[in-house]
């Protein structure tokens, strides 16, 4: 759930990535911009994670049958809003088939940083839209009394 705050949205994101080392660079470098992360260790516990966890936004690394966990996510009704960034060296044939479950973006594993940070500020640009317009919301039901 989005938190907005004085200097904008706080993300929920949830960090679906085997390696170990790579999803502890990836949320060191998400909370120094601010974020809040939680890491899954092993891909194949994403959709339970999600559900669980209500991320703003998911970072999952595509792997063989992780690319099911991405399909699910897509049909799951509590997680089928919310945008995943996917980590994958996949071929091109599984690339197209990642490309019609709409992933937010797609990077290289591991992904160049600076790009993935500032995927995450995009997302975070359009939920800094989304608590504007649910603080305006108020104001006007007050203005309609």
């Amino acid at each position: 759930m989005i938190l907005c705050e004085m200097n904008g949205p706080v993300m929920d994101i949830l960090i679906t990535v085997d390696d170990l080392r790579l999803a502890l660079s990836i949320a060191s470098r998400l909370k120094r911009e601010g974020h809040k992360t939680v890491n899954i260790s092993h891909t194949r516990h994403g959709v339970a994670a999600a559900v669980r966890h209500r991320p703003d936004v998911a970072i999952l690394e595509v792997r063989g049958a992780a690319l099911r966990v991405l399909s699910e996510l897509r049909n799951s009704a509590a997680t089928a809003q919310v945008p995943v960034v996917v980590l994958t060296n996949a071929s091109e044939t599984t690339l197209e088939s990642l490309e019609q479950l709409a992933p937010a973006r797609i990077f290289p594993s591991p992904p160049p940083m600076d790009q993935l940070v500032a995927a995450i500020a995009e997302l975070q640009s359009g939920a800094q839209k989304q608590c504007d317009k649910d603080q305006a919301e108020p104001a006007t039901a007050e203005h309609a009394r």
